[in-house]
């Protein structure tokens, strides 16, 4: 069996260090029985580290990015999607030209960390915006012209932290990430399970980009999840932690 948990408000709850702690001890007695365990988060390898040093010893997969990289135990890269440096720039040209008065901000991922400068391909680009009407504007603009190429998930009443070089982060409150179309949670599960054909997977998220690793793969939702989440997930499936669901997994 493999579980595939969010991290942020999943497995990491926010300002919970005692839930956190259970649910860690509970993945090192589910993967002592010889399950397996990963994380699948819209964080880059940098982000995640600053957040959580000692990743490594609980993990046997991680997702990156909303599923633009795939990482196995020992750090190797099984997969990447990325978006090309003309259609990066073509997005944020875009949105600099449309947007110019929301006060957006870009934050480019590639090599596993934070960017500045858009100067090659990229796993992720980050737009953060204000408020959340900025960042729907966002997507409006990325909707129309490039569908075909990426997706967008928008992250509500979301805090900047780590970002060094961007003034006034306390002014940001929401932002978009723009991943390759080929990206997303459940794509990358997808592409993980060709090589563990064999294992029963089970979900568990938050959030509307887990919604479709909820739909597919025998998702659970936590109970403070998005609206959007609740909606979909059985009522059966809703649970307080990540150590309630591997409790229930044993």
């Amino acid at each position: 069996m493999i579980v595939v948990s969010d991290f942020d408000n999943t497995l990491h709850p926010y300002s919970d260090d005692a839930t956190f702690a259970k649910n860690l001890e509970h993945i090192k007695r589910f993967r002592q029985t010889g399950n397996l365990f990963c994380l699948a988060t819209g964080r880059n390898q940098a982000s995640l580290k600053r957040a959580w040093p000692e990743y490594g010893d609980y993990l046997d997969y991680v997702i990156f990015d909303n599923g633009a990289t795939c990482m196995d135990k020992h750090g190797d890269i099984m997969f990447e999607e990325t978006i090309s440096l003309t259609v990066a720039q073509e997005i944020v040209n875009r949105i600099i030209t449309k947007l110019a008065d929301d006060n957006i901000t870009f934050v480019f991922y590639h090599d596993s960390t934070e960017w500045e400068k858009l100067n090659q391909s990229v796993t992720k680009i980050r737009c953060w915006a204000p408020d959340l009407a900025a960042a729907q504007r966002v997507m409006a603009e990325i909707d129309p012209s490039f569908s075909d190429k990426v997706q967008g998930f928008i992250a509500r009443d979301s805090t900047m932290s780590g970002i060094k070089w961007i003034e006034n982060p306390e002014a940001y409150h929401a932002f978009v990430d723009i991943m390759s179309i080929n990206a997303g949670k459940y794509n990358a599960i997808r592409r993980l399970c060709q090589s563990l054909p064999h294992e029963r997977v089970i979900t568990v998220g938050d959030d509307t980009n887990d919604l479709a690793m909820i739909k597919e793969y025998n998702g659970y939702a936590m109970r403070n999840s998005a609206p959007e989440v609740l909606e979909v997930a059985n009522p059966a499936r809703v649970v307080d932690s990540v150590a309630e669901l591997l409790e229930k997994c044993e």
